[in-house]
């Protein structure tokens, strides 16, 4: 009996090591673990990490509240009430998003758009319920996975929408359908505007849209000025800042000092508006003419979205402007002295 068992342990020792190899080939080779059914993959370099649909809606800090849009046509959707995680509370999950960085959305359908700091941080245009402009106001961006009430999620199961409590509306081209990636990457919505005159400065975007959300010490004239226009089937709302109030930058040699120069007026001095695309020509105004005048604006936007290659940085737009006067991808801006 005692010999017994000095053969069978010498076995039992034996096969246990080969089952295990034999098992751990066995995993290694044929077996597939339970696939998951990846709703979202979230990029910042070289980390990605990859949610279902119950983890993300495992995550904590999300949110219920009231949103809607306004699309191209006019029409309005909504204000309807949605749960979902804020876009600044997932994209902890990646480390974040840093001042120099921008989000960019990709749809199942490879459809992609381009956020800000400032657009995931809520500084939108808004609406109120009928479609009127409603300025800048308290909406945060989010993730939507929910509509309450409803069956599913319209444009789901992952939804861009901006929510708020009092249900503003915001342009439906930031409501990105089917979203399945996010990827956080060095800003390619930075730009530069070379204006020349009594000084010469140098516009950012990073100044452009600070000034843009900055409060007029006169609200009766405020910084941001909106301008809608019919461009084919479709009713374009573009955003920007007065002419006027970027030529008061070169308009003296107080470079501290951005009041416009109204003592130029009637001395004959024109506003050069150059664009960076071949065969554009350029464009002259009477520093008369655009003189603390809101009908010319220099467009950064279109429905909320940053002007872009052919048509950005700035695009020219307004009342009291030609169709060939809006003349798109300025980048020069110059006070020619009589």
């Amino acid at each position: 009996m005692t010999k017994f068992k000095h053969i069978l342990l010498p076995v039992l020792i034996t096969s246990i090591i080969f089952t295990g190899v034999g098992l751990g080939l066995y995993f290694g080779l044929f077996y597939e673990p339970p696939n998951r059914d990846i709703a979202l993959t979230l990029q910042n370099g070289d980390e990605i990490v990859d949610f279902t649909l119950n983890e993300l809606k495992d995550l904590s800090g999300s949110i219920t509240g009231y949103g809607g849009y306004k699309k191209t046509t006019t029409s309005i959707v909504g204000p309807y009430q949605y749960k979902g995680i804020p876009i600044l509370t997932l994209l902890e999950e990646i480390g974040g998003i840093l001042s120099e960085e921008e989000m960019v959305v990709t749809a199942s359908d490879i459809y992609k758009v381009t956020y800000t700091n400032n657009m995931i941080e809520g500084k939108v245009t808004t609406y109120n319920e009928t479609g009127d402009d409603a300025g800048i106001n308290d909406v945060t961006m989010v993730l939507l996975y929910e509509e309450i009430g409803a069956s599913e999620l319209t444009g789901g199961p992952l939804r861009i929408g901006y929510l708020s409590s009092s249900g503003y509306l915001t342009d439906g081209h930031l409501w990105v359908k089917y979203v399945e990636n996010i990827e956080i990457r060095e800003s390619q919505t930075y730009w530069e505007v070379s204006l020349h005159g009594f000084i010469n400065y140098t516009l950012d975007s990073t100044y452009y849209e600070a000034a843009i959300c900055c409060p007029s010490q006169n609200p009766e004239n405020p910084h941001r000025l909106t301008y809608s226009i019919q461009e084919g089937d479709r009713v374009n709302n573009y955003e920007g800042m007065a002419l006027w109030r970027i030529v008061a930058m070169i308009d003296s040699y107080n470079d501290w000092n951005h009041d416009f120069n109204d003592s130029l007026i009637g001395l004959g001095y024109q506003v050069v508006l150059k664009s960076k695309n071949e065969g554009v020509d350029d464009v002259t105004f009477s520093f008369d003419t655009i003189a603390r005048n809101n009908s010319y604006i220099l467009a950064f936007k279109k429905n909320s979205l940053y002007l872009l290659d052919y048509d950005g940085p700035l695009k020219l737009v307004g009342s009291a402007i030609t169709s060939q006067q809006m003349i798109k991808g300025i980048n020069e801006i110059w006070l020619v002295l009589p």
